[in-house]
């Protein structure tokens, strides 16, 4: 959101300003003078810089307290006229004013027992609520009586709203830390929370699209609430002290740098004559010692106390904001690539409004992100700053993208109203940066430098262009560059130990090793292997599988085929770390913690878990990945490496070793003969490999750095080496080498993180340049690989998570669905702080968060439906749980593992959802029941 300065406006009046309201044709006012209290209506058409208006246009005074006037609110349901609510200790009136002066004057109750704290109207603008103490009273606006009386409160009832929704119901909240909603149409208590907190609710919100209420404590923190059945649960929570806390202290510490920049200041003048550069200075007095170790740096005693300085914010009002797409309008917004094709993922713009003494915060209500409108110490354009609010009173229009907001000042008798415009794009980020290196293909994050505006639009999955001439992404295959192997001059004779050796001739005879055919193993598994690839050519061309398509508009996933289900421990002989669909969800590829990873095939109804074994890894396999033409897969295990298996092979072909220390740390390592230095200086592990850029290359993270490689299989070898169907040598001379090989081409370092913690990239059905990396520091980099130069770092989101990033997850694009380009370009991170935010990487904010599941210590998969309207996460609490995107609501929660859930897959194909777990076993989800 973004304040729009010049459309503020300030008024200053000759009273005591008590209360305020506004809506689109008015604001009132509640002035108390020394000798009464007024009520004055200004209508917004009226200019403040006008002075011939003329009696028709003039603010409307009414008058009819004696007593201060505590609250006023105005009734926003009727169009021909405005009706309007004030309380006292001695009347609550309320005014029904048509046109600009006709008014009528209805009393509702006299002399309250004791001062009333707030008023409220409800949807239809018959009933009011006034409340007095621990007590609520309902009136019915035509008949002037109480309708019913609400009791139960320990403390002052603070705030209460009716729900935009029901009705019917009324929510009010208390001094004694509790909320309560009454259902007035069955006249009994719907729901009463516990004991929320230390501190007193101060304020209310209702959410007018979904019902959620949010609560406001005297602490600075703020609660959501989302009301179920007659059953209210606590969604999440936030703290806008801690906010504001750190956001001074980070400006305090800007500041301290930049006054430490300047030059300093000697002064010979007394302390009370020096300037204010020269009090600040490090440099006191006329003796300066330089160089010494004993009069180090000195420290300005002022620094600590400002940045140590308590700062209270209460919450004093809340309000709900929401933009609809179709209607608001989009500010600043430019055609992009496939622009015509793009679709919001949101329905709704959603924002929490926040007030307090000092700022006018907006909390994002998807992802809860905190953010700053307006700083009350600055001023607006000619306008004194407000210093210090009191109250706040707020205003939407519908169908309009311009909040208004009045705010009282708390020290003085001012009112200013501030207009606030409802961004529906993301703000022009300062976290994009783009690196150069020196050197080709190998940078290092040191070198980032602030992206241009130009460059800034750009990043995106999808891309614009094919990539520069000296990117990486052009070079050439293996296979094209490789040179025929040299052949050799003679074979060693193999040893017999019989008692007759045949001659093998002399003279004109062909010796034995020059007339030698090639072994029938070679030339069958190379003519097997051309048919296969015809095979398979012939059946992903068929007709019926273009045909295929994913039912976009399927149901939800949550019925358990028990048709598929496999005895405990039938893959595994320990945890199920990571599975995945192959493309065409013919397979189903696992790891576990057993060091083994497994291609199953599909479904296990018909095959029983028949499939591939990988055996290789000396440690646990925790994650394994599909190539974009199934044919091969990468494992990334625990003993830090990472190896590439043809499908059909059960032998590894290539294996990626880990980086290794520098020769002089493993050498001092090994002189010291200590098991730390030795663990420090071994080779660090491999976090994350992945196929990139059609099978091209291989990308994987190690350590601080993430490392790109060009490879070539030797299929032959993989084939003639399988341990299933052992084949019979003629002699022990017949021994086929692996002729695999690999090559690092680009290498990205980042030297403000300790370790890299995740990768994620798209593999498939089209060409993409970026990669998203996730680091120790907390943050998610956007790497474009593609750059010219070597690639460069195009976004840095700094502090995504309160812990690192344990798993990323991209939308993986298939050719059973289609959907619009800017879907690609949404992220799924995942922390073990018990959250999961979907990001869009073409900015910098997070989008959605999830935080209904349980993540603390482990490594949790999840994943995008191919449908793109569901996310589906694991949980510590033994179950999985399905989001709906769009709300980010849970759907579902699917029981009935006995373990932690670690992985989650979504069939591209069929409208199914696999959950593996600790426990060792998978099981199904479809949208329809098994029968």
């Amino acid at each position: 959101m973004e304040l729009l300065a010049d459309a503020a406006w300030q008024w200053r009046p000759k009273a005591t300003l008590t209360a305020a309201d506004t809506c689109d044709r008015c604001t009132v006012f509640a002035l108390q003078y020394s000798d009464c209290a007024v009520i004055r209506v200004r209508w917004n058409g009226n200019s403040l810089t006008k002075t011939d208006l003329g009696p028709q246009e003039r603010d409307l005074e009414l008058h009819g307290h004696a007593k201060r006037i505590v609250c006023v609110k105005i009734c926003h349901d009727a169009e021909s006229y405005v009706t309007i609510c004030s309380a006292s200790r001695d009347y609550v009136i309320v005014w029904r004013v048509t046109g600009k002066t006709r008014v009528e004057q209805s009393v509702l109750v006299e002399s309250l027992p004791t001062e009333p704290g707030w008023v409220a109207f409800d949807d239809t603008g018959t009933l009011v609520a006034v409340a007095s103490e621990r007590d609520v009273k309902i009136f019915v606006i035509e008949r002037k009586e109480v309708l019913v009386t609400l009791e139960g409160h320990l403390a002052r009832v603070t705030k209460g709203e009716f729900h935009p929704i029901h009705h019917h119901l009324l929510v009010t909240a208390s001094e004694d830390r509790t909320f309560k909603i009454w259902d007035l149409a069955a006249r009994t208590l719907w729901f009463q929370s516990s004991v929320l907190s230390a501190f007193a609710i101060l304020s209310i919100a209702l959410n007018p699209v979904n019902g959620d209420a949010a609560f406001g404590f005297a602490d600075g923190s703020v609660k959501v609430f989302e009301l179920l059945d007659r059953y209210a649960k606590e969604l999440t929570g936030c703290n806008v002290e801690t906010y504001i806390q750190k956001s001074l202290r980070r400006k305090q510490e800007a500041e301290r740098k930049a006054r430490q920049d300047k030059p300093q200041v000697i002064s010979s003048l007394p302390p009370w004559a020096r300037s204010e550069n020269a009090q600040k200075s490090n440099c006191v007095g006329t003796s300066v010692n330089y160089g010494s170790a004993d009069n180090p740096e000195q420290f300005d005693p002022s620094d600590e106390n400002e940045i140590n300085a308590a700062v209270s914010c209460p919450v004093l009002s809340l309000k709900y904001v929401c933009a609809d797409h179709k209607t608001a309008e989009n500010r600043g917004k430019s055609l992009g690539f496939s622009s015509d094709q793009d679709r919001e993922l949101l329905d709704h713009k959603q924002f929490l409004l926040v007030g307090i003494p000092g700022y006018l915060l907006s909390v994002n209500a998807y992802s809860f992100k905190i953010a700053i409108v307006h700083d009350f110490q600055e001023s607006i354009k000619r306008d004194d700053p407000i210093c210090v609010a009191k109250d706040f009173c707020f205003y939407h229009p519908p169908r309009s993208d311009t909040l208004h907001c009045g705010v009282i000042s708390a020290f003085q008798p001012c009112f200013t109203m501030l207009n606030t415009v409802i961004l529906l794009s993301s703000p022009k980020s300062d976290n994009q940066v783009e690196g150069n290196a020196t050197t080709p293909h190998y940078v290092s994050s040191s070198q980032e430098r602030p992206a241009s505006d130009d460059n800034n639009k750009r990043v995106s999955v999808i891309p614009r262009g094919p990539p520069p001439t000296d990117s990486v992404l052009n070079l050439l295959p293996l296979s094209a560059k490789k040179t025929p192997p040299k052949r050799s001059k003679g074979l060693d004779k193999p040893v017999t130990f019989h008692t007759r050796i045949k001659s093998s001739g002399y003279g004109s005879f062909t010796p034995f090793d020059s007339r030698r055919t090639p072994p029938k193993l070679l030339s069958k598994t190379r003519k097997s292997l051309s048919n296969n690839r015809t095979k398979d050519s012939n059946s992903f061309t068929s007709v019926g599988s273009y045909l295929k398509e994913y039912p976009t508009n399927c149901g939800l996933l949550q019925h358990y085929q028990p048709k598929h289900a496999l005895p405990p421990k039938a893959l595994h002989q320990g945890a199920i770390l990571h599975i995945e669909y192959s493309s065409d969800a013919k397979y189903l590829a696992t790891s576990g913690n057993d060091r083994v990873a497994q291609v199953c095939k599909l479904p296990f109804s018909r095959f029983g878990g028949e499939g591939n074994v990988f055996v290789g890894h000396d440690q646990a396999v925790r994650a394994i990945h599909w190539s974009q033409n199934d044919r091969m897969l990468v494992t990334i295990g625990s003993d830090k490496t990472s190896r590439i298996w043809l499908a059909d092979s059960d032998t590894s072909s290539l294996t990626m070793q880990g980086i290794a220390p520098p020769s002089g740390v493993a050498t001092a390592a090994a002189a010291m003969g200590s098991m730390s230095n030795a663990k420090k200086a071994s080779r660090q592990d491999i976090v994350e490999a992945r196929f990139f850029y059609m099978d091209k290359f291989l990308l994987s993270a190690c350590g601080n750095a993430a490392r790109l490689h060009q490879f070539e299989l030797d299929e032959v070898y993989a084939r003639a080496s399988k341990k299933t169907k052992p084949t019979k040598k003629k002699n022990d001379v017949e021994v086929v080498e692996n002729q695999s090989r690999k090559k690092r081409v680009a290498q990205w370092s980042f030297d403000d993180m300790q370790s890299v913690t995740s990768l994620a990239c798209v593999n498939g059905a089209f060409l993409s340049s970026v990669a998203i990396i996730a680091g120790s520091d907390r943050s998610l980099r956007v790497l474009d690989v593609g750059a010219g130069g070597g690639g460069r770092t195009v976004r840095v989101v700094r502090d995504a998570h309160s812990r690192a990033a344990h798993t990323i997850a991209l939308p993986r694009p298939t050719c059973y669905a289609s959907h619009p380009s800017n879907f690609y370009d949404l992220l799924l991170s995942s922390a073990p702080d018990n959250t999961t935010h979907l990001w869009d990487i073409r900015a910098d904010n997070c989008v959605m968060r999830f935080s209904e599941h349980v993540n603390r210590v482990h490594t949790l998969g999840q994943s995008f439906s191919p449908c793109m309207r569901y996310v589906a996460t694991g949980s510590e609490d033994r179950a999985a749980y399905v989001y709906d995107i769009r709300t980010g609501r849970r759907l579902i929660k699917l029981k009935g593992h006995t373990d932690v859930v670690t992985s989650v897959a979504f069939s591209p194909l069929h409208p199914q959802l696999a959950t593996a777990s600790c426990d060792g076993t998978v099981r199904f989800y479809s949208s329809e029941k098994s029968h």
